[in-house]
């Protein structure tokens, strides 16, 4: 009979003793303990014939050690760093929005968690968060340590901006790498409007963030610099603006920017010609590269300097009278004995010039004080057009006409066509000199053709489609000077787009009537897969 009620009285014991343990809540304001993150049982359970005895479920407790947290916080990342606690089984990291009731968001998902460092980027830099780490004993105590950050957080954009002008159709930007910038957007010319995303640098949840760009030599804001450049398609050789911005996670300013000032493409001086005459009535032709722009300023023109001093930067010289300006050639009247200077503007959104590039001649003009009879300089002729022709095709109208074909940029084999020339067709040139031809390679097909409208005699014009499968005109734009249409082209077909001068056929805008050609640009291909392509109406 008393065994049996110590039987008895053990039993509810234990059961009491289980009630107590299991009830016991976790303290407030500390983060309760997930089913998955309940400490495992320290024994392995005793072999099947024997009974196992009861399961003691530990409690959470706030009686254990807590971490010594420090915080290092950079633009929109916060890093929690700590000393490892003794026998720390994991490690819960918690964060909430100051001055909200909304639920924390566990940061730490894996179990056990036994980094002692971790870097989390805020959700929204407008606002204060408080984080809460936890250390977690074996027993199932626990110690906190809460730390506070302050936002609006700091989201600058590049600094040590730069940019070149190699060709025409290439510019480089660089920049030094914002710490922590996931990524960059690029606006500017030639660039859609929804801009050029670039990646930067490399994020993951918990880890440092990590640059992407190549080491400098310098810092900045006690952070080593590392720079980044991108390359874009160029827009002809005047000076061009971009706008860069920096993105973070979950953030980016774009009420901000940072400017890179692409300079214009210098000009180049490839030869002049005569080398001597009579100063003051020797007509001088100087030949080279990017001598003049569309872009350039239309008040203060291309100047051409005789007598230009060794340095190209320094002041000096006499002024020439320029007779003809193209971007491959000037002709300008000898005003003095020595080295020629090309001096370039660039045009101003308030009016005028300012300087934008020069170049200094490799050969000297010999100027002559008492001059021989002036020679006859060579008739002035109206260039061919030949745009749109073939290449071997534009070459044999040109040497018909007199000139010198000069192979420009591009390939020069079958199924190529003259994209651009300099002169121009229409443009008066002499008799005998170069014309420069640019050709682009068609037998791949584009999927659309711009065509910008640059004509020497600065007229709106009417541009025709015609789609030779369908053997019908599809499309057909007026395009004012300076501005551009588009066309959109299908895969398989192959256009034919005819260019109209309403001025030449009594204003009218009809593509049978031969007498209203302008221009025309034959032999097309389509590709809906296919590149863009540009070209200009000149």
């Amino acid at each position: 009979m008393k065994s049996w009620i110590r039987s008895v009285a053990a039993a509810i014991g234990t059961l009491w003793l289980l009630g107590a343990v299991q009830a016991a809540p976790p303290p407030q304001g500390d983060p309760q303990l997930p089913p998955s993150k309940m400490p495992r049982e320290r024994f392995p359970r005793p072999m099947p014939e024997e009974p196992p005895p009861p399961r003691l479920i530990p409690r959470i407790c706030n009686t254990g050690p807590a971490p010594q947290v420090t915080l290092e916080v950079k633009k929109v990342y916060v890093g929690l760093k700590w000393a490892a606690v003794p026998n720390a089984r994991t490690y819960w990291i918690w964060r909430n929005v100051v001055g909200t009731t909304a639920t924390a968001d566990n940061l730490t998902t894996s179990d056990p968690f036994l980094e002692t460092e971790y870097w989390d980027a805020v959700p929204d830099p407008r606002y204060d968060y408080e984080y809460t780490i936890t250390a977690v004993q074996p027993d199932g105590c626990t110690g906190s340590a809460k730390a506070t950050v302050n936002g609006p957080y700091a989201l600058p954009h590049p600094t040590g901006t730069s940019g070149g002008h190699p060709t025409p159709n290439q510019i480089i930007l660089n920049w030094s790498e914002q710490w922590g910038a996931t990524g960059y957007r690029i606006d500017g010319p030639g660039i859609p409007n929804t801009g050029l995303y670039l990646p930067g640098t490399t994020f993951i949840q918990g880890k440092k963030p990590l640059f992407a760009g190549t080491p400098g030599s310098g810092s900045y804001g006690g952070e080593r610099i590392h720079n980044m450049s991108a390359a874009v398609a160029g827009q002809g050789v005047a000076r061009s603006e971009f706008r860069i911005f920096a993105l973070y996670p979950n953030a980016a300013d774009y009420s901000r920017s940072n400017l890179i000032y692409v300079q214009r493409v210098p000009p180049i001086i490839t030869s002049i010609s005569p080398t001597s005459g009579t100063i003051g009535q020797t007509v001088v032709t100087i030949r080279g590269q990017y001598l003049t722009d569309p872009g350039d300023s239309q008040t203060h023109k291309t100047a051409v300097v005789f007598g230009a001093p060794a340095n190209q930067y320094a002041s000096g010289g006499t002024t020439a009278n320029v007779r003809s300006r193209s971007s491959t050639e000037i002709t300008a009247v000898a005003s003095a004995s020595g080295l020629v200077r090309v001096a370039t503007y660039q045009q101003l959104a308030t009016g005028g010039g300012t300087p934008s590039g020069s170049a200094l001649s490799q050969q000297s003009f010999a100027g002559m004080q008492a001059p021989p009879p002036p020679p006859s300089p060579p008739p002035q002729v109206r260039v061919p057009g030949v745009v749109g022709l073939s290449f071997n095709g534009a070459l044999q109208v040109l040497q018909n006409a007199g000139f010198v074909p000069l192979a420009g940029t591009g390939p020069t084999g079958p199924g190529t066509i003259v994209q651009t020339q300099q002169p121009q067709g229409g443009a008066m040139a002499p008799q005998g000199s170069a014309v420069t031809v640019n050709t682009v390679a068609l037998a791949g097909g584009f999927s659309e053709i711009t065509l910008y409208n640059n004509m020497q005699q600065q007229r709106s014009v009417n541009a025709w489609l015609f789609d030779m499968a369908a053997g019908s005109w599809t499309d057909n734009a007026s395009i004012a000077f300076g501005a551009t249409t588009r066309f959109d082209l299908l895969s398989g077909r192959t256009y034919f787009i005819l260019v109209l001068d309403p001025t030449k056929c009594g204003g009218q805008n009809n593509p049978a009537n031969a007498a209203c050609e302008y221009w025309r640009l034959p032999g097309v291909p389509g590709d809906e897969n296919g590149p863009k392509t540009t070209v200009p109406i000149n």
